[in-house]
């Protein structure tokens, strides 16, 4: 209860969280070793999704929401489907080792970040994502290719409270195949168009009370 409170507290300080506004769950990341555990929300206001939120929904701090517009989620999508690109040319042409930044730009004008449950802090610059591609055949079969995800050092506008960086390191075929097949532009709309038949039945549901109870 008390992350819960927390991760309420970041939405409401965030900006996004008001009597017109609400996040619906895209994806989740399952139990991983690679932290921090991401997850995709969206923030929809009036019916239409205003932009995205990449946080880790408070599992370990620092616990952090960093909005995504659309242009920059199919940015990251475009960065997800390079390493793929990457990791088959490297797999047909039995490459050696190497390291390579992605060329592929994805920034948040707007983070919101908090080390412990008392204080929340936001950025002065913009988070700049970069994406690495880690190629080594020495690695077991599933693990040859990995994708480094890290950003920019953030420094809060405050005087007092600590830098943020994200760094999500290690993702290998799997994990990065799951992130990147749930944001995509038809598994987002099965969500959003599930989000509304949910609203409906809600909606429907408290008119019945409505009637029945007055």
């Amino acid at each position: 209860m008390r992350a819960l409170s927390l991760f309420i507290l970041l939405l409401n300080s965030y900006g996004i969280v008001y009597s017109q506004s609400e996040t619906q769950l895209i994806y989740r990341e399952v139990i991983t070793y690679n932290e921090p555990r991401l997850s995709i929300l969206a923030v929809i206001e009036n019916d239409t999704v205003k932009n995205y939120i990449l946080s880790n929904e408070l599992f370990n701090s620092p616990y952090f929401l960093i909005e995504l517009t659309e242009h920059n989620l199919v940015n990251f999508r475009e960065a997800l489907s390079k390493f793929f690109e990457w990791e088959s040319l490297s797999i047909e042409n039995n490459l050696d080792s190497f390291k390579r930044e992605i060329p592929i730009t994805v920034v948040s004008k707007n983070v919101t970040w908090s080390w412990i449950n008392t204080r929340h802090l936001t950025n002065v610059d913009p988070m700049i994502f970069s994406f690495q591609f880690d190629w080594n055949p020495a690695r077991r079969e599933e693990y040859r290719a990995l994708l480094h995800i890290d950003s920019n050092t953030l420094q809060p506008m405050t005087e007092f409270g600590s830098s943020f960086t994200l760094n999500k390191y290690g993702m290998n075929h799997e994990a990065v195949e799951q992130l990147f097949e749930n944001i995509t532009e038809e598994k987002i709309s099965d969500v959003f168009d599930q989000y509304r038949k949910d609203a409906l039945e809600k909606e429907r549901q408290r008119e019945l009370i409505e009637e029945l109870f007055r």
